[in-house]
């Protein structure tokens, strides 16, 4: 997006290995969508590979990042389930590409996806979120915090779950309707 490139610029010049690696994860997590890539593993890795890369930048101490690079692949494969089951019905309808409607075999026809196939593919999803979740609190209580230890906790332990919650019962970034008084 050409509003984007400034940023762009200036982040890669000043990371440079990280813009290689995010631009790799980009063109492979392209390649997965081309060839319909089925797994959901599979599907998953790209966006949990930039977000295992960019957690390690957060220190220079190599046993720290390595552990932040758990932290930073489970919370990226958190964020792309989340954004699968929340992009369900849209990609169904717009035949968009979606390993959990790949999996389950859905195809678009005249009526629709419907509750009980959303809700054989949500259920896939949350034990695969509970199984990311466990991992991303294995990983965070490996770390040594030093400041804002309560708010993390909060997000890791409640926000994470809370959020899929959320998207899980479609009730995430949905506007109610305001009536005037």
């Amino acid at each position: 997006l050409p509003f984007l490139k400034k940023g762009y610029k200036k982040a890669s010049a000043k990371y440079p290995e990280l813009a290689i690696a995010i631009e790799m994860q980009m063109k492979d997590q392209k390649i997965l969508e081309q060839s319909q890539e089925i797994s959901i593993d599979k599907a998953c890795h790209p966006s949990a590979v930039m977000m295992e890369e960019t957690a390690k930048l957060m220190s220079d101490n190599p046993d720290e990042k390595r552990v932040l690079g758990r932290f930073g692949y489970f919370l990226g494969r958190y964020v792309y389930l989340c954004d699968a089951l929340d992009d369900l019905y849209d990609d169904y309808e717009k035949k968009n590409y979606n390993p959990v409607l790949l999996k389950f075999g859905f195809k678009k026809d005249k009526n629709g996806l419907s509750d009980e196939q959303y809700e054989q593919a949500a259920k896939y999803v949350n034990e695969s979120i509970n199984l990311t979740l466990a991992e991303i609190a294995n990983s965070y209580v490996l770390l040594d915090q030093k400041r804002f230890q309560e708010i993390n906790n909060n997000i890791i332990y409640i926000g994470l779950k809370n959020t899929f919650s959320l998207i899980y019962n479609r009730k995430f970034n949905k506007k109610e309707k305001r009536t005037k008084t």
